[in-house]
Formats: structure tokens, sequence, C-alpha cells
């Protein structure tokens, strides 16, 4: 375990995208540039970034026109995706906004 850990943080130190690398090279690059990005950016602390990526995402995945499916879920007790399903449809955001 510590030899793969060892040689994921090697990974860390690549400054330079290549599409050649493998994917999990990729993510690090890609995951290296943004703290990289945030951590000389002074648009406000990281957490307030991830704050917003999740409030985001969570407001994309929610609305759903399968409508049968959380009620079934909600029958049960529900899920976490399906309790903000019901309140993004009470609140009126029926469907995702297109962003292309």
């Amino acid at each position: 375990m510590n030899a793969k850990f060892e040689k994921m943080k090697a990974l860390t130190n690549t400054t330079e995208f290549n599409s050649a690398d493998p994917i999990l090279t990729k993510g690090i690059w890609l995951g290296n540039s943004l703290v990289n990005r945030m951590m000389q950016s002074n648009d406000g602390p990281l957490w307030q970034m991830l704050e917003e990526l999740w409030v985001e995402l969570l407001l994309y995945v929610a609305p759903s026109d399968n409508v049968a499916a959380h009620i079934r879920h909600l029958a049960n007790g529900g899920e976490f995706i399906t309790h903000l399903w019901a309140l993004l449809t009470h609140a009126g955001f029926l469907k995702r906004e297109c962003t292309t």
C-alpha cells in the first residue's frame, strides 16, 4: 500500500499535461493545477469554492423527469437526492438549465 501511495505522490510533481498519460496521471495533474490556481487566487477561500461546487452539483443532479421513481423512493423513506428533488420541485426548480 505504501509503495502505491509513494508512486502516486511522485506523480504530483507532473508539471506538464501529456495526453498520452494514463487517466490517473491526468487527474492528478488537473487536481494539482486546480489547487495551485485556487491558492494563487484572491477570489476566496478553498472551502467557499468547494461549497459552491457541491451546491451547483446537487442542484444539477436533483431535478429529474422521473417523478414516479422519486415518489417510490419517498414512500420508502427516500434517498438524500430524492428529498432534494422534492424541495427543489416545491421551490419551482423543475428543469435543469442548459449550459451549452
